[in-house]
């Protein structure tokens, strides 16, 4: 009895001895990168027929302005044609209260009016906030019934319609400008700056009044080593 008592007592020892535990903790955080932009600036084209001569110029003079002017008629002119962003106000925002953020957005130009021999622009500036680098790839559409505006696009030489780039760099030692660049393929890293424009003149043909069109200008941002080519 007292031999089998004693190798019980062991064997309990041993089965207290095996609960002994350490334990180590790793905790983690993740935190998934971003790609993102805010429009910043708008510009425009107004044009106007000057009435009467004044400041503007001598009566029947075409007045082209990036900003709306106030009150026309009671400054002697009349609004013709406009190249308006729809729901935007001309000019720079706020970079930090009214900077336009976010993704997926869509914003709306209207060439209204527009007549032969005047070169209406619209533009926009964008600053990327993505948290990492981005390649562009830009495509343009057009609507139904558009093929004559689609024609001036893609016109071989000198195109009546036709868009431009810019990137905000520098061009000297602490001076800064805006550099042609093309959009395709275009890395974006965070704060850079770019500026988009859009470009239409009509030509002297008869058969282009009284016309309706339609584009979509969409520019894809890629993360940077996920881009390929077209």
């Amino acid at each position: 009895m007292l031999t089998l008592s004693l190798v019980l007592a062991v064997g309990a020892m041993g089965a207290a001895f095996a609960s002994w535990t350490d334990q180590v903790s790793i905790e983690g955080e993740v935190n998934t990168g971003t790609l993102g932009y805010e429009v910043c600036c708008f510009s425009e084209t107004w044009v106007y027929k000057v009435l009467v001569a004044s400041d503007w110029g001598a009566p029947g003079d075409v007045l082209e302005s990036d900003v709306p002017i106030p009150d026309p008629e009671s400054q002697g002119l009349l609004l013709v044609a406009c190249a308006d962003w729809v729901d935007q106000d001309p000019g720079c925002l706020d970079p930090v209260a009214a900077c336009l953020q976010g993704s997926n957005q869509s914003f709306t130009v209207m060439f209204d009016n527009i007549f032969p021999c005047v070169w209406f622009k619209a533009d926009i500036v964008l600053h990327y906030i993505g948290s990492i680098p981005a390649k562009l790839s830009p495509e343009m559409e057009f609507g139904a019934d558009s093929g004559w505006l689609q024609e001036l696009w893609e016109m071989d030489e000198n195109p009546e319609f036709y868009g431009k780039a810019y990137k905000w760099e520098e061009i000297a030692t602490g001076q800064f400008g805006w550099v042609p660049v093309d959009l395709e393929g275009l890395q974006l890293e965070y704060c850079d700056r770019i500026m988009l424009e859009w470009w239409l003149h009509l030509p002297q043909d008869n058969t282009l009044q009284n016309r309706s069109a339609e584009f979509t200008t969409t520019i894809d941002m890629v993360q940077w080593n996920e881009y390929v080519a077209p």
